[in-house]
């Protein structure tokens, strides 16, 4: 089968990219190992309900980056109404309130009184340092020069969590800072799509089937270079086509362990 493109992997990143392609005319196959799209992110349906795997909240709702993706392929994203809701975190055996405000974190159950303390003093300080200072250092090296309080810093695993998704150990530094220091300035810093992520799954995958090709359960095992060119790629005993060859490795896992080689 040929293509214009070939993308690898059914994440936010390679349905973003697919769907961005295909509204532009391109012809595109995305690639996806699993039987399900989404990646980490990927929902199932259970007794009525939808259970997301990833992530339920998105940052900066209707200016945030997912809603700008569906903007640009003719789409939209509804977000729940949270006036009057509440939030809760499931930690250490008991439901918690996630916190939402100044207020609400210098009063979080989360913490004890000396891990607020210690918290808020990196908190502080994410506010004032300049993000491109820290993009290729991780969380844990900034809040580790600040404090070793590990309340304070299982509390940063959280947020990191939240916002970008490794561990404080992966995560970047200056990814976090510029999201703090962003929820400055936004009317909402994060919101909850109705359905969750498969609204958003599903409308990217609708996009990219109108111009393109979607196969689930395929495992790329190799790209296929000519001339220093990709130009195909190897999933079982078949081969496929293409231009050009997109290849966007999952964020949580080391991407060697699932990474196609190349030929």
């Amino acid at each position: 089968m040929d293509a214009d493109v070939i993308i690898i992997g059914g994440g936010f990143g390679g349905l973003s990219t697919a769907a961005l392609l295909a509204s532009n005319g391109v012809g595109v196959l995305l690639l996806e190992r699993e039987e399900v799209l989404g990646g980490r992110a990927r929902s199932i349906e259970k007794e009525g309900f939808v259970v997301d795997n990833g992530l339920h909240t998105n940052r900066f709702a209707s200016a945030g980056p997912a809603a700008a993706v569906l903007r640009n392929v003719g789409q939209s994203l509804e977000f729940v109404k949270e006036e009057g809701s509440i939030s809760y975190i499931y930690h250490k055996g008991k439901l918690i309130k996630r916190p939402s405000s100044a207020q609400e974190f210098t009063t979080t159950e989360l913490l004890s009184q000396q891990g607020r303390e210690e918290m808020l003093k990196v908190l502080l300080q994410l506010l004032q340092e300049n993000p491109d200072e820290w993009y290729s250092r991780t969380l844990l090296e900034f809040i580790s020069k600040l404090t070793q309080n590990e309340e304070a810093k299982e509390f940063f695993r959280l947020i990191g969590f939240f916002i970008i998704a490794p561990g404080i150990e992966e995560t970047s530094a200056g990814e976090v800072l510029y999201f703090i220091q962003q929820t400055q300035k936004a009317s909402s810093a994060i919101a909850t799509p109705v359905g969750g992520a498969k609204q958003i799954i599903d409308k990217l995958a609708a996009v990219v089937e109108k111009k393109g090709k979607v196969r689930k359960g395929c495992q790329v095992a190799q790209i296929i270079v000519e001339e220093g060119k990709a130009t195909g790629v190897k999933a079982g005993r078949e081969i496929f086509t293409s231009k050009a060859v997109i290849y966007t490795p999952p964020v949580y896992q080391p991407a060697a362990s699932s990474a196609p080689s190349q030929e």
